[in-house]
């Protein structure tokens, strides 16, 4: 993969699950066959005749087998510019168990690009939605945060209120209360001296 698969592809292979092997068979089939060329056949596939019969150097071949036909076949058979004769009906479904290329051929550039760019697309598809995820959570902790913001705002004023209130009137009943115990005091040192006839002296016995 490091040789036959350009930066992107490599990528794709590598974020598929390790336990997910068959998935990344198929991708590092399609890379070799397309940068080395080649024949791939499964294991369980037999040969009655030589290759050389149906296929030459400038030939690509997918194998097909008679299956039900599905629309996503059909989609992906269109998408390869493949030939969709023989497929409606459930006479021929394209397989992969057989697959011949010479090096960069055409279509299987089209083989090998389909299934990665379907993995970069889901991968983008995923870091978008996790972007949407995170902007909406963000969004919604500016709304919780402006919301319980606007809703202890009253109470808070109302505390700095009362506490200024507090704090005012302390001050300005003790600022009071100084010169009424002075005129206290001098009402009784007044009414003192009048009891002991010295009206009119000061604290040295000499009048005012």
């Amino acid at each position: 993969m490091r040789t036959a698969a350009e930066p992107w592809m490599r990528w794709a292979y590598f974020t598929i699950n390790p336990s997910v092997g068959a998935a990344r068979a198929d991708i590092w089939r399609y890379a070799v066959l397309h940068h080395c060329g080649g024949v791939y056949l499964d294991l369980d596939s037999t040969l009655i005749g030589s290759l050389r019969e149906w296929l030459d150097h400038s030939t690509a071949a997918i194998s097909c087998e008679a299956n039900t036909v599905s629309e996503f076949d059909l989609h992906m058979a269109r998408r390869l510019n493949l030939s969709t004769d023989g497929l409606v009906g459930g006479k021929c479904v394209r397989a992969q168990w057989l697959l011949a290329s010479p090096a960069r051929h055409p279509l299987m550039r089209k083989v090998r690009n389909e299934p990665t760019n379907l993995a970069l697309a889901l991968a983008l598809a995923l870091a978008l939605a996790l972007a949407l995820a995170l902007a909406l959570a963000l969004a919604l902790a500016l709304a919780l945060t402006l919301a319980l913001t606007l809703a202890l705002t009253p109470t808070l004023a109302l505390t700095l209120t009362r506490d200024g209130a507090q704090g005012d009137g302390g001050g300005h009943g003790e600022r009071c209360a100084l010169p009424e115990r002075e005129r206290l005091r001098d009402e009784h040192a007044h009414e003192g001296h009048l009891r002991d006839g010295t009206h009119g002296l000061d604290a040295r016995g000499e009048h005012c």
